[in-house]
């Protein structure tokens, strides 16, 4: 249950910076889909390795399924939500 709280803060990691000034809003969205692809990426291979599986293929449908679940969020919010 822990684990779950810590692993929804790396796509958040990117935003921190923009109260500093150094990430515009636009470049903190890019490297928080890059940063979340990597991590998904990683869970995926661990997945893998833990079970039956090829790291990188689980790896790959880890990152496809994550990412295009947050740009549907991200969409969705974009849309209704402004």
């Amino acid at each position: 249950m822990k684990n779950t709280k810590i692993g929804s803060l790396i796509p958040l990691i990117p935003f921190f910076f923009l109260a500093t000034g150094l990430f515009s809003r636009g470049l903190a969205i890019g490297v928080s889909l890059v940063v979340s692809a990597v991590a998904l990426f990683m869970v995926g291979v661990y997945k893998a390795r833990q079970t039956v599986g090829r790291p990188g293929r689980s790896g790959l449908q880890m990152t496809v399924i994550g990412i295009a679940s947050a740009l549907a969020g991200y969409g969705s919010g974009t849309l209704f939500g402004g």
